[in-house]
């Protein structure tokens, strides 16, 4: 499999970036990334990041599954609401 010329935190930065207000297109561009492997990315990481978080709190392994599930389905829900 061939490696990545970005690192985790590579990328999490450029996620981080277009969270904070950043359009996808121009960060793409900036950081020479395809807008389709942005969003790849950003649905693997988004996930990590939930189960660092619930692993930091110490949530009962069994149920971080589910809670990563229920978290994206709200973050996706109110991003919905936000582009309305």
């Amino acid at each position: 499999m061939k490696k990545s010329r970005f690192s985790e935190a590579q990328i999490v930065g450029l996620l981080k970036e277009v969270e904070l207000g950043a359009k996808v297109g121009e960060t793409c561009r900036k950081h020479g990334v395809s807008e389709p492997t942005y969003y790849k990315w950003k649905s693997q990481f988004s996930g990590m990041m939930v189960k660092r978080i619930l692993r930091k709190y110490r949530y009962p392994p069994g149920q971080q599954d589910a809670a990563v599930d229920l978290v994206l389905q709200q973050a996706q829900a109110l991003g919905e609401s936000w582009a309305a």
